[in-house]
């Protein structure tokens, strides 16, 4: 076990990737702290406590966003990269136990993100000296950073060791633990407070339950990090069951109606001063989280001494059999045929099946909403487009990595070389794969196509409107597609490009409204920040249905409160539409000349 940790954590910080993220974090949380601090310049004249914890509380949530990006992409392909090199028989033939092993990579490919984050020690630490934070914030940061690095870690290592492929790992990386906290965090939402009205208050053991189930969050961490003395006043509502009761109850008297104070809280009531998980959620969440790791080294190694003895499946004869039954290839392109194959594999399966679901859930949800009847046209409308909006950006995540993990995996598994000896040309490989990745989009595009036919079909959106956006998921699709085959064809393994995949597309989710806040605040160049919001991919899939909304100018689609006309963040959506499309065929169009090029090279290399 130490020999696999020196070796994965010296091989994984020597690298210049982990110069570079060290770099990004630093240069990412300094960035904030200074765009804060130009927001608040009288605030560091007259009250340097509250402007230092304001800046504060800007690097420490940038750092976690950061976080939260970054693990996967550095611990995914940890035992991934093993089996590809064709390293991990041998290792597990060694007299290292399959849990030790699991536990090593875990150990050293999650130092390696602690590594990355010290770049941003200084510039948090610094507002020690202007008061207004103390030990305590910088001890609740911390614990909440290490925990989502290794909640996440210990997700991307159990997904490293059941994936045959790292697109599907990635991205299953990415959803897992996010799907976790928002479902996790709703249903503690619905059990601690009914929203629905006339519910009964829940008992004293279900407010328990639902609050242990929030703390395993880094959730009610944040809350108390923002605000200490606001999270402490509505988590003892919370506990002691008076956020469910009413202050002032209506009685009838002789005399008339009147009101009165409502009455004490039953017996069995929970009374007294808040728990110690409650008190200190950032403890909570960073002890779930060594929990979860733990789980995640036993169920690793589980797998991998599975993957040691292996033992024939039950109905291995069948699957064998379906398998000679499968239509040769044509005479057409034979990547694109095989490329189609692999994506009903058991590799490819989970990525498309769990984003699936997420998108079905999403679809599902907004026709609760819809049914429920508590919202209005202009709510429902804002929840379709901002769906729609969502849907996008999540395909777009599935687009760049499964396409940069697609061309890096023949790569890393030596097939490149007899692909370039083939007859098989570069312009054929590269449509090959991106005629793959856009069949398998093709099948996700299945349910926010259902959604857009269920929003048109109730009448909240004109045809207008779905058809832009129809042309957001499209574009984005497509767009996100020809970022991921290019980083597939710069990197050199499937974990580097997946990385510089991943780091593409959480630079411009990142990178976009930081600029513009800096734009706004520091340079008080308000209209140069607006229209970098319409650039902006979640604003700009919500803002261009929008801007056709406005531009049909219908009076059913309409409120009193609606402002006509375009504005500024719409008109640049306009032109981030153009800009997008533009990218996108450029791409496409100078993808098999770059593959060519790249193969050339490699070829006199040797």
């Amino acid at each position: 076990m130490r020999a696999v940790l020196e070796r994965d954590f010296l091989a994984e910080v020597v690298r210049p990737r982990t110069f570079w993220f060290r770099t990004l974090v630093a240069a990412a949380v300094s960035f904030t702290v200074l765009a804060v601090a130009l927001d608040n310049p009288r605030y560091l004249a007259d009250q340097p406590d509250r402007a230092a914890k304001e800046i504060f509380l800007g690097g420490a949530f940038t750092l976690l966003a950061l976080l939260a990006v970054l693990t996967p992409p550095a611990v995914v392909g940890s035992v991934l990269e093993e089996r590809n090199r064709e390293t991990l028989p041998l290792v597990l033939a060694s007299p290292v136990r399959p849990a030790g092993f699991a536990l090593a990579k875990l150990l050293a490919r999650s130092g390696t993100v602690f590594a990355w984050a010290l770049g941003a020690v200084v510039p948090l630490t610094a507002m020690l000296l202007l008061g207004g934070v103390d030990t305590e914030d910088i001890a609740t940061a911390g614990m909440l950073a290490a925990g989502v690095v290794l909640e996440m870690a210990a997700w991307s290592l159990w997904l490293s060791t059941v994936s045959r492929r790292m697109a599907t790992a990635a991205v299953g990386a990415y959803l897992l633990p996010a799907g976790r906290w928002a479902l996790t965090g709703f249903l503690a939402a619905l059990v601690v407070v009914p929203p629905w009205e006339g519910a009964a208050p829940p008992s004293a053991l279900e407010r328990q339950g639902g609050l242990w189930a929030a703390v395993t969050t880094p959730l009610p961490g944040c809350f108390r990090l923002g605000d200490r003395r606001e999270y402490d006043r509505e988590m003892a509502r919370w506990w002691d069951g008076s956020a469910n009761r009413p202050r002032m109850i209506q009685v009838r008297t002789p005399s008339g109606t009147r009101w009165m104070p409502a009455p004490p809280p039953p017996p069995g009531a929970l009374r007294g001063p808040l728990p110690l998980h409650l008190r200190e959620p950032a403890a909570a969440y960073l002890l779930c989280s060594l929990l979860a790791a733990g789980a995640a080294v036993l169920a690793a190694g589980r797998r991998l001494r599975y993957e040691a003895e292996p033992r024939r499946p039950f109905l291995d004869r069948w699957k064998r059999t379906r398998r000679l039954l499968r239509r040769p290839p044509g005479d057409g392109n034979p990547v694109a045929w095989k490329e189609s194959r692999l994506l009903n594999t058991a590799a490819s399966r989970p990525m498309y099946y769990g984003t699936l679901l997420l998108l079905l859930l999403s679809t599902v949800g907004y026709a609760l909403a819809v049914s429920l009847g508590e919202t209005n046209a202009r709510e429902r409308r804002e929840i379709a487009l901002g769906l729609a909006s969502g849907q996008a950006c999540l395909l777009g995540l599935v687009a760049v990595v499964a396409a940069a993990a697609s061309i890096a995996q023949e790569r890393t598994s030596g097939t490149l070389d007899l692909l370039r000896a083939s007859p098989v040309t570069a312009r054929e490989f590269f449509r090959g794969k991106e005629i793959g990745a856009l069949r398998g989009l093709g099948f996700l595009l299945l349910v926010p196509a259902l959604h857009l036919l269920l929003v048109l079909v109730l009448g909240d959106l004109p045809p207008v409107v779905v058809a832009a956006s129809a042309l957001v998921l499209l574009l984005s699709s497509v767009l996100w597609t020809g970022v991921g085959l290019h980083c597939g064809l710069l990197a050199f393994r499937t974990g580097p490009a997946v990385g510089l995949a991943g780091g593409a597309y959480g630079l411009l989710l990142l990178g976009v409204p930081a600029l513009g806040l800096l734009l706004e605040e520091g340079f008080r160049e308000r209209e140069a920040a607006d229209l970098l919001f319409g650039l902006w991919p979640p604003a700009w899939g919500f803002l261009l249905p929008e801007a056709a909304l406005r531009w049909l100018d219908d009076y059913r689609y309409m409120e009193f409160t609606w402002d006509p006309g375009l504005h500024r963040e719409h008109a640049a959506a306009l032109l981030g539409t153009l800009l997008f499309l533009a990218a996108a065929i450029l791409l496409h169009a100078l993808g098999p000349r770059l593959a060519a090029r790249r193969f050339e090279r490699e070829r006199e290399a040797g």
